[in-house]
């Protein structure tokens, strides 16, 4: 017999299941408001670590950084 997959539980410290809806009033407004800056947050990295690798990756080193002119 094969095992099931497990569900992963929610965190010790979490109210309730990620995945059920987020409670009314501003409780709820402050949680999808945080969540929408996590999510705008992990893009920005994930775009600003995708252009630094595809930067050094290029001929020539990249662009100098602090040289003067």
């Amino acid at each position: 017999m094969a095992p099931q997959p497990r569900q992963s539980a929610p965190a010790p410290d979490s109210p309730r299941s990620s995945q059920s809806p987020p409670p009314d009033g501003l409780q709820g407004d402050l949680e999808l408001e945080l969540l929408g800056l996590a999510n705008a947050l992990y893009n920005l990295a994930t775009t600003v670590v995708f252009d630094s690798t595809k930067e050094r990756d290029k001929p020539g080193g990249g662009k100098p950084v602090g040289l003067r002119v």
